[in-house]
């Protein structure tokens, strides 16, 4: 009994003595960290004293930097402040900017966003754009109405085939016009190529001084079809009128209508002569020139005639859709 009593006092006395040990070694650890913070702190404290004896001793030498470090922060300022200064702001109450579709809302929304807002304008009233479920703001537009209507035309199907019809047609006509000889193209007489209330009868004894019978006897002068663009073109009339060329042009009924004509037009001067000209095809009858078409290209009188009838009637619906 008293061997264990003195095992149990010896463990409390072991015990004791390591507890001892371990509080003094945590002291002197923490004296060793308080030590080294110190030193560290003391370092630090000592490396900014001379990084700052340093910038001094710099800034002492070199006055001339020492200046532009102090003046070139204070330039910049005085830039923005004379920038701010001379440009006023605008006020603004609200700001609408164009929106810009993306390629998936389609390739002509795309491209109308991108090109007519390229100064990306802003407005003070709502765009088009941002009503809901719309992403361009030029369904107004022109090339947007063009597409539309060409769109609801290729929908209906009875127009399709007019549209067939109407290039068969075009074939046709082009057939026909090979065969076209302007040179064997015939001659009508001038009156009728004028509309039925013309003026140009008038113009000729009114501004012209040309007498009653004589301007109805030019109205009789026969005009060479294929030789009308020298009459409505813009060259010099005075060198077709005034020459042995106006034969090509015109067909007279007797020497004496041609020497009466060239009198008159050879008289005038290049003002009047393009006034006349002027007067001439304002009292065109279009209707009247398109029907003399295959006399003019020495064509089929009959068989162009039932082909421009054929192609009005595939054109009326084609029209009649598109107004």
């Amino acid at each position: 009994m008293k061997t264990i009593t003195r095992e149990r006092k010896s463990q409390c006395a072991h015990g004791n003595t390591v507890t001892s040990f371990w509080v003094t070694n945590k002291k002197w650890v923490e004296k060793v960290e308080s030590a080294t913070c110190q030193l560290l702190i003391m370092s630090l404290l000592t490396q900014l004293r001379l990084l700052l004896w340093k910038n001094f001793t710099l800034r002492r030498r070199q006055k001339v930097r020492l200046v532009v470090e102090l003046i070139w922060p204070l330039f910049l300022f005085f830039i923005l402040v004379s920038v701010r200064s001379t440009n006023q702001p605008v006020y603004k109450s609200q700001c609408h900017y164009p929106n810009k579709p993306l390629p998936s809302a389609g390739v002509l929304p795309w491209l109308q966003g991108m090109l007519c807002n390229l100064q990306n304008p802003c407005v003070s009233y709502p765009t088009p754009g941002e009503s809901p479920g719309q992403v361009n703001n030029f369904n107004d537009s022109t090339v947007t109405k063009i597409l539309i209507e060409v769109q609801s035309l290729l929908a209906n199907l009875a127009l399709s085939s007019n549209v067939q019809l109407i290039s068969d047609d075009i074939g046709q006509w082009a057939s026909v016009l090979q065969n076209a000889n302007p040179a064997g193209s015939q001659s009508i007489p001038l009156r009728n190529l004028l509309r039925t209330n013309e003026t140009f009868s008038e113009y000729l004894t009114n501004s012209l001084s040309v007498p009653s019978t004589t301007a109805t006897s030019l109205m009789k002068v026969k005009v060479r079809l294929g030789q009308l663009p020298a009459l409505s073109g813009e060259g010099d009339l005075r060198s077709v009128l005034c020459s042995e060329s106006v034969d090509r042009v015109l067909e007279f009924n007797s020497s004496n209508q041609k020497a009466e004509f060239q009198n008159i037009t050879c008289s005038l001067t290049a003002n009047k002569l393009l006034q006349a000209r002027q007067a001439f095809m304002q009292n065109v009858d279009n209707m009247k020139l398109l029907n003399t078409l295959p006399l003019a290209l020495g064509l089929n009188r009959l068989e162009t005639g039932a082909l421009m009838a054929k192609t009005n009637v595939h054109i009326a619906p084609l029209m009649t859709a598109m107004s």
